[in-house]
């Protein structure tokens, strides 16, 4: 019984004893002994990971470099054409990003004796503006497309048109500007009030407008595009039946045509341009029909094209351009 005792004890001893041993030999595998002597405190060495994180949630912003460099734009009225009867035309619009074109905002421009400034400043005017898919868009910043009609002002004379173009960054591109002349039946115009119009000519083209009276007294003015803005140099400001100017073009470039209200009156407008030469100096002698009691403008209204501006400075505001007479 006693021997039979002890062989348990024995037995239970050894067994302590191993697992003792299985213990230690682990713990020895596992343990990395650091010798502080051997660490390169010089290293230049970057540590590193194989490893990329990533999830698959959808982030609230994507981090991108910053964008700063705005489209590049054109417009087109109703495909370049220099005159339309019609007072609804169409803009086209042509406008390239290194990201994508998000953004348009369309400007009709007139003259007054303040200077340039909008036609329709009010929004909500529904007797004109932009629209695209049914969609008002003058005056205010709408999804970019690349086609758009608009309801031009209802006077008779050249319209000038700006568009600007954005990003997604809100970058705004420089202005582009087109013009078209509208020529409407009957159009009236008050005493002292002027309408321009404007036509490109070549040099040896032969130009004839005519101003036919319903009623009233209209003149005709005439600047051919020489530099020399004073009086004009082809005019009819007779006081009795129509008046007309024919002469043959000198420069090339935008030929500037006024009619000025001598009374309110009532006229159609017409022209024509022709290549074939005639005699310069017959034609400048018709051209130059007037009343003697009438004195010649010293300077048209305006001279300058709408072709100088200040930058739209932010996204929410388009800043008149600036044009000094």
């Amino acid at each position: 019984m006693l021997t039979q005792n002890t062989n348990c004890r024995v037995m239970t001893l050894i067994t302590i004893v191993i697992s003792c041993l299985f213990v230690m030999i682990n713990i020895s595998l596992n343990t990395v002994v650091v010798d502080a002597s051997s660490i390169n405190h010089n290293s230049t060495k970057t540590p590193h990971h194989t490893k990329t994180p990533h999830h698959t949630g959808t982030p609230h912003h994507i981090s991108t470099p910053s964008d700063t460099i705005p489209p590049i734009g054109s417009l087109l009225i109703d495909n370049g054409n220099e005159t339309t009867n019609e007072i609804t035309v169409t803009l086209h619009f042509s406008a390239t990003d290194d990201t994508e074109v998000r953004y348009v905002y369309v400007q009709e421009w007139a003259w007054n004796n303040n200077g340039w400034h909008s036609v329709h400043n009010d929004e909500h005017d529904n007797n004109s503006g932009t629209h695209h898919n049914g969609n008002y868009c003058l005056n205010k910043w709408e999804p970019y497309v690349e086609s758009a009609t608009l309801f031009l002002s209802p006077q008779s004379g050249t319209k000038y048109v700006t568009a600007w173009f954005a990003d997604a960054a809100l970058n705004i591109s420089e202005p582009a500007t087109d013009q078209i002349n509208l020529v409407v039946a009957r159009q009236t115009i008050s005493k002292s009030t002027v309408y321009q119009y404007r036509h490109q000519l070549h040099v040896g083209q032969q130009m004839s407008i005519e101003i036919h009276h319903d009623s009233g007294d209209p003149d005709l003015y005439v600047w051919e595009p020489d530099g020399n803005y004073g009086q004009p140099e082809h005019h009819s400001n007779k006081l009795v039946g129509n008046d007309s100017v024919t002469y043959t073009a000198s420069y090339d470039g935008y030929h500037l045509v006024e009619v000025h209200g001598y009374t309110t009156s009532s006229y159609t407008y017409t022209y024509e341009i022709k290549t074939i030469v005639s005699n310069v100096v017959q034609e400048r002698l018709v051209s130059m029909m007037e009343d003697n009691d009438k004195s010649l403008p010293t300077a048209p209204l305006v001279s300058n094209t709408l072709n100088s501006y200040t930058d739209a400075a932010s996204f929410f505001h388009v800043y008149l351009p600036l044009i000094l007479r």
